[in-house]
């Protein structure tokens, strides 16, 4: 897996970024207008409940070819910090925006937004290979490293 997002990946991330906006906005809407809950609490809410499916679907079904057996709590705790901050960007957006907009408006711009953030950090953090800058081995070397997966495809190369 090299660090340039393919279109598979950017059109799966696409169908599950609909999937939770659907669900985001269905959740903000309930508590925002249905419920009278606060602006921000129903954007919080709406977000972290979205944000959490998103990492299940986008582990299992869009980053699919980097899933590490025994990483899951890891990329969680990275997905949910780096959703944290997303958070509080979307709540800026929303907040800013609300004051010139209808808030269902603010809400909708600050998903366009947050689309690039998730998707960036999901392919270049959460879901990629390595920790520090390492790289996985080669295809044809088989696998240099314990840590690394192996497919099984490649043979060893004595010396490596």
């Amino acid at each position: 897996m090299n660090a340039n997002p393919s279109w598979k990946e950017i059109f799966r991330f696409a169908i599950v970024g609909v999937l939770n906006t659907s669900l985001d906005l269905l959740v903000f809407s309930i508590l925002f207008y249905l419920s009278g809950a606060s602006l921000l609490f129903s954007n919080s809410a709406a977000y972290v409940l979205a944000t959490t499916n998103s990492f299940f679907i986008n582990k299992h079904w869009t980053f699919s070819e980097t899933r590490h057996r025994g990483r899951t709590h890891r990329q969680y705790t990275a997905y949910l910090v780096l959703g944290v901050v997303g958070l509080g960007l979307s709540n800026g957006i929303v907040w800013s925006l609300a004051l010139l907009m209808p808030e269902i408006a603010a809400k909708l711009l600050s998903v366009g937004v947050l689309f690039v953030w998730n998707f960036a950090l999901s392919k270049l953090v959460v879901f990629s290979f390595g920790d520090a800058g390492r790289t996985p081995p080669a295809p044809d070397a088989g696998p240099a490293d314990a840590n690394w997966p192996s497919s099984g495809a490649g043979k060893r190369i004595e010396g490596d």
